[in-house]
């Protein structure tokens, strides 16, 4: 018996096997576990790559706004345990995950909160973003272009995201490939108060160097 070997106890072994689970070390079984061979895939999709990359930008004692939207979670699931740094964010998803990790303090805006997205939004919110001055800010977006710049399909979230640039020095934009010939109903910013798009997939060389005519940096795997 495992714990009897070790010196622990029943509980301890298994809280040790469930943290290995969940690192992707080892494959629960009947009864015990057993060691991967291989490492577990990660980042498969295109929401995970993009977070895994936009998270290594987050430095110790900085101050950081997280926009509302999925890809926004993924880069605060992946924030390295331990962090010490505080996040602020309009959205509920992401500030119950980052406040569950060791190290982070999350400051939630307060307001109106749509169902559909879990974003707060409204004047409070709005008063409140114009108070903050963040190192850098995560911001989603529903589509990317040079002509229209970052859009947005929810008009309650369009101040919301306007005031977030204003209040970052660095504004990095999430966007998976498909967002590049996606269309949406509202303009949130033109495309050169990005400094960096984050995405899985570089565009082609031909709207690289346009994007790098106007010093928007492009980072892809």
């Amino acid at each position: 018996m495992p714990a009897r070997l070790f010196g622990v106890s029943p509980d301890t072994i298994r809280r040790d096997l469930n943290r290995l689970v969940r690192a992707g070390i080892a494959i629960k079984t009947h009864g015990g576990a057993l060691i991967r061979t291989k490492p577990a895939k990660t980042g498969s999709d295109p929401q995970s790559t993009i977070g895994q990359m936009a998270a290594s930008l987050v430095k110790e004692n900085s101050l950081v706004l997280f926009d509302s939207g999925s890809t926004s979670l993924e880069v605060a699931k992946n924030v390295p345990v331990g962090l010490a740094f505080i996040a602020v964010t309009n959205n509920l998803a992401v500030a119950e995950t980052l406040a569950r990790r060791p190290g982070t303090t999350v400051i939630l805006a307060s307001g109106r909160i749509l169902k559909n997205s879990l974003s707060i939004v409204g004047g409070e919110a709005l008063r409140f973003l114009r108070s903050v001055h963040a190192d850098l800010c995560f911001l989603g977006a529903c589509s990317i272009g040079l002509e229209f710049g970052v859009g947005t399909i929810e008009a309650d979230e369009l101040p919301i995201k306007q005031q977030m640039i204003e209040s970052s020095a660095k504004v990095v934009a999430l966007a998976d490939k498909g967002k590049f010939s996606a269309a949406a109903a509202f303009s949130v910013c033109p495309l050169n108060a990005v400094d960096t798009i984050i995405t899985d997939q570089s565009p082609p060389q031909s709207l690289l160097n346009r994007y790098q005519a106007i010093q928007v940096a492009t980072v892809a795997p």
